[in-house]
């Protein structure tokens, strides 16, 4: 399993907070939340290592990296054979849970923007003609270049 997640120790503004005068900037605390939620989730899909061999249930290998980007694209890949792809097609504004000052002029100034994937996924499949082979291998292609630029996720590499 091979997952590129953004660096969530660089600043980043999506996802980020609204700023003053409306405009969307960096939220070290937000970020330091969602590196914190991608370590978790690595170190818990990489527990099932152990306990897959063991069961005899096959081998599993999981390397995260990141990458200083903003998610704006999902991709799922079965093996070489079957693609999935969608986008982060929405934007979530809710208020931060860990901010107590009182509204300013802007009522929004402080929320949090976070990017959600609620879109369709679209499939792609060695099994389904020519242009499903196009389109795989297109994927396959932007994957491995973002993969090949990303570095390795360290758990202890301090979040900002």
């Amino acid at each position: 399993m091979r997952v590129p997640v953004p660096d969530f120790t660089e600043e980043i503004d999506v996802p980020g907070q609204v700023g003053v005068g409306g405009g969307i900037c960096d939220a070290p605390e937000f970020r330091g939340h969602l590196r914190r939620m991608v370590v978790e989730h690595e170190l818990r899909l990489k527990a099932h290592i152990r306990r897959m061999t063991v069961r005899g249930q096959g081998t599993l290998t999981v390397d995260f990296r990141v990458l200083h980007m903003s998610p704006m694209r999902k991709l799922y890949f079965i093996n070489s054979d079957v693609a999935y792809e969608g986008l982060y097609d929405k934007l979530d504004l809710r208020p931060d849970p860990d901010c107590a000052a009182a509204p300013g002029p802007d009522p929004a100034e402080g929320d949090l923007l976070d990017i959600l994937g609620g879109s369709r996924l679209d499939r792609w499949s060695l099994d389904h003609g020519e242009q499903d082979r196009k389109d795989l291998a297109r994927c396959r292609e932007f994957f491995e270049t973002l993969w090949q630029e990303a570095r390795g996720l360290t758990p202890t590499t301090p979040a900002s």
